[in-house]
């Protein structure tokens, strides 16, 4: 069974309870990595949503994923990705994401950023709620433990269908907490 903590509550913005010492997890070539950021959305996943890495609106970096339902009116527009790959069963993680809201003409948009215990339909563990009035990046952070009995993906998801408007990504980090 999963188990959720988080300092200052679900989706806090602040620090994150972790040191620098354990290896940074996530190393996916693309634009929301630390380490390895590049211009790319390499083993992301898109349903209903124009998805793209771009260059004008970054957190004091290069690149930064957006990811919008402005020209794709489809109903729960969403990305994941798949964190399995990189997490071990019974370990605790640390997981942390930048992010805000793409305003556009019109939008009156809300977004959520979860992790799934289920591919990308439980949304278990809600990381950030945000709207279309956050304009600057702050940082979501959540810790949880590992059960691999379940596919575990990282989602940002529109929160109804009527929203519009979009959602900036950038600075994923995935690291062991430390014991």
């Amino acid at each position: 069974m999963s188990t959720l903590s988080s300092a200052g509550g679900l989706g806090a913005v602040g620090a994150i309870s972790r040191t620098d010492q354990n290896p940074e997890l996530f190393v996916n070539a693309d634009a929301v990595s630390i380490e390895t950021e590049t211009d790319a959305t390499t083993n992301w996943t898109a349903t209903g949503s124009t998805f793209s890495s771009q260059q004008s609106v970054v957190d004091g970096s290069t690149n930064a994923f957006l990811v919008e339902t402005n020209t794709t009116p489809t109903s729960i527009g969403r990305c994941s990705f798949e964190l399995n790959t990189i997490l071990t069963d019974g370990v605790s993680y640390d997981l942390s994401i930048r992010a805000r809201a793409h305003q556009t003409a019109g939008a009156t948009g809300a977004w959520k950023i979860y992790l799934s215990s289920n591919g990308e339909t439980a949304n278990n563990f809600q990381i950030a709620g945000i709207n279309d009035t956050l304009l600057t990046f702050a940082t979501y952070t959540l810790t949880f433990t590992h059960d691999d009995t379940n596919t575990r993906k990282l989602v940002a998801i529109e929160a109804n269908p009527e929203n519009d408007g979009g959602l900036y990504l950038d600075k994923l980090s995935v690291r062991a907490t430390v014991v």
